[in-house]
């Protein structure tokens, strides 16, 4: 949903701050056009569209793993603890 199709439930401020957004922020959070937050992202979109499944032929796995590395830190020196994870 885009703020547009819900703003007479969005204050005037928060609107205000959408717009003020760097153009490639405004895009995704006021327009929703979603794009890479993080253009070096570990994986990025093309290499998970090309396992998606789509027609509902999903092909023989051998393995399938699922992992979160979570931030090490979450206190004041480490306010950038994104790198950490």
């Amino acid at each position: 949903m885009n703020p547009s199709d819900n703003r007479e439930n969005l204050s005037e401020d928060y609107i205000n701050q959408l717009d003020a957004l760097p153009a490639k922020m405004r895009a995704r959070f006021r327009d929703g056009k979603f794009a890479d937050a993080t253009p070096n992202a570990l994986f990025p979109d093309e290499h998970i569209d090309k396992w998606r499944v789509i027609d509902g032929q999903v092909p023989d796995f051998v393995r399938i793993v699922v992992s979160v590395d979570p931030s090490g830190s979450d206190d004041i020196d480490n306010a950038d603890n994104d790198a950490i994870g």
